[in-house]
């Protein structure tokens, strides 16, 4: 979609629209017209009803857009730096953004030379103007000049990110301001790899620890998942005896307060796992520690075939309380029954949820990749293949309760990692080394999973030739382009998805309103939805920020 980018600088609130899934619209910007999509997009409400919308993908630097509390523009700005060049793409990585001490902070990573460096970005909470930038962590300088290279080396030892593309891990404690930054930096004569440092939410250092390598033997040692509870860092890492999974185990290990070196203690079941990656999450509720693992299982097929683990650690000693293979029993019981699909569900989770009742929620997705080349052979563009959402509901004994499949069928310019959701909401980004036709529409497409006390939502874009399709319909039209979508609304209830539209049913055929599901935020405290709705009547594009209240 092209838009000319000129904003309007008021916004007006609107309250009392009711769509049929009890959903309240309770604010509505004035139209804008948003910077280019391409690039990085995020929006984050405060704890004070602040509402931020970011983008950087040009020079001008991250711009920045402030509306308070009652839905008005107070301020935009952009913002820029000596310290890393907004203008050098390639070089600059979003490793968060989260509200700490009531600030929206932007943590970015920029290559200086091949040296990364992580920045800490506080802006005032009122203007969006940037209060301090502060050097967090100075990594090693990496083996490999091509800042894209997935693979580095740091200390001999091969890494690989998680498949992020992210040097630095941030993460914050889910109930405080505390917050954690792992990074790679190397010490081939000690063994030591990783840096893992704590913080509180005034950014005091609280705490620093180095990671010793489980085997002074492994050449390959990923970062797959972080999380932070109170004054404590947890971290789960795969480790190897050969870039191929050789002797492969999966460690967790926790800094602790007062600590200067990591506890590891190895998970035995993990014993040669593949390609794993994972999301570490602490479970407030039930003081536990909660994985979601994918690992590549030997292949019988071409395809890749992955499996999928949800373990139950305890953080006081680290030990495996439990373990369950998400089998995915009632979404394919929901495919059979109620989409007459024959074929079990073979999406990959994507993302898990602790939710307020102590239960799990596994979000789920078909994916697949297509390369495309020139007769010549050279590499023209990435395609990834969004596919069918699948939605596992987990009990509080770690059982599966229900489930529910739902089709759909999308392209995303690019490549998209396992667990791609779970980074998402951090507002994780890396910067496409590639480019395709369909790039700048990529933050209309995925889905977005909405859990309110009562009831549980799901919103993706749809082509407007599905509409008419019956739910059990196999064949649909891929969403390639922003070109007439609208934001559907399922709503999950009792073992049944009701199908609606967001933002109403189009009243024209060629009539689109969709939102930017990559940019969008949901506040589960106030359980509020804050996303831009791009409104398309024939030729005329308009733009909204948008405030929804979900019942």
């Amino acid at each position: 979609m092209i838009l000319k980018r000129i904003f309007c600088a008021t916004a007006i609130m609107l309250t009392g629209l009711v769509s049929a899934h009890a959903q309240t619209v309770t604010g509505k910007s004035e139209v804008f017209q948003e910077p280019l999509s391409e690039g990085w997009t995020k929006m984050i409400m405060l704890k004070n009803g602040n509402t931020f919308y970011f983008h950087y993908g040009s020079k001008k630097g991250i711009e920045t857009y402030v509306w308070d509390k009652d839905r008005k523009l107070v301020n935009k700005v952009a913002i820029k730096s000596d310290n890393w060049q907004a203008s050098k793409k390639r070089r600059v990585k979003i490793n968060g953004l989260y509200e700490i001490g009531g600030e929206p902070v932007i943590f970015l990573e920029y290559y200086d030379g091949r040296t990364p460096v992580l920045y800490r970005l506080r802006l005032n909470p009122n203007d969006g103007s940037l209060l301090k930038e502060e050097t967090v962590s100075k990594l090693q300088m990496a083996a490999h000049a091509d800042f894209d290279v997935t693979f580095k080396m740091y200390g001999g030892v091969e890494v690989n990110n998680n498949g992020d593309g992210q040097d630095v891990i941030v993460e914050k404690d889910a109930e405080s301001d505390n917050y954690g930054v792992i990074s790679y930096y190397g010490n081939k004569k000690s063994g030591q790899h990783l840096r893992v440092q704590l913080f509180d939410g005034s950014h005091k250092l609280i705490n620093s620890g180095s990671y010793t390598s489980p085997d002074p033997d492994f050449k390959k040692l990923n970062i797959i998942g972080a999380t932070v509870e109170g004054n404590r860092v947890f971290i789960a890492t795969y480790g190897a005896l050969s870039a191929k999974g050789k002797n492969a185990h999966v460690f967790i290990s926790c800094l602790r307060a007062g600590d200067t070196v990591l506890t590891t203690r190895q998970l035995d079941f993990t014993e040669d796992f593949k390609n794993t990656n994972s999301q570490m999450v602490y479970n407030h509720n039930s003081n536990s520690i909660v994985m979601l693992t994918n690992t590549l299982a030997e292949k019988k097929s071409k395809s890749n075939n992955y499996v999928s683990f949800l373990s139950y650690i305890d953080p006081e000693n680290l030990a495996l309380n439990g373990v369950h293979v998400v089998s995915n029993e009632y979404v394919n019981r929901y495919a059979h029954d109620k989409l007459n699909i024959e074929m079990n569900y073979a999406g990959l989770p994507q993302k898990v949820i602790v939710n307020s009742d102590n239960t799990l929620t596994v979000l789920q997705e078909d994916m697949s990749t297509q390369e495309v080349y020139s007769s010549r052979g050279g590499h023209v563009a990435t395609y990834t293949f969004l596919g069918n959402i699948g939605v596992t509901e987990i009990g509080n004994d770690g059982k599966e309760k229900a489930g529910y499949a739902l089709m759909k069928k999308q392209m995303y310019g690019g490549e998209l990692n396992p667990l791609y959701m779970a980074g998402r909401d951090k507002g994780l980004w890396v910067n496409e080394s590639y480019s395709s036709r369909y790039v700048d529409d990529n933050l209309f497409l995925s889905y977005e999973y909405i859990h309110t006390p009562t009831d549980s939502y799901v919103l993706f874009n749809d082509n407007p030739k599905n509409n008419k399709k019956s739910e059990s319909k196999k064949k649909r039209k891929a969403t390639t382009n922003t070109d007439y979508i609208n934001t559907i609304c399922y709503k999950l209830k009792d073992g049944t998805a009701t199908r609606t539209y967001l933002f109403g049913e189009p009243e024209k055929k060629k009539k689109s309103r969709a939102c930017y599901i990559e940019t969008s935020y949901f506040d589960r405290k106030t359980n509020t939805y804050v996303t831009i709705e791009s409104d398309e009547n024939g030729s005329k594009y308009n733009s909204y920020v948008i405030w929804m209240h979900f019942d």
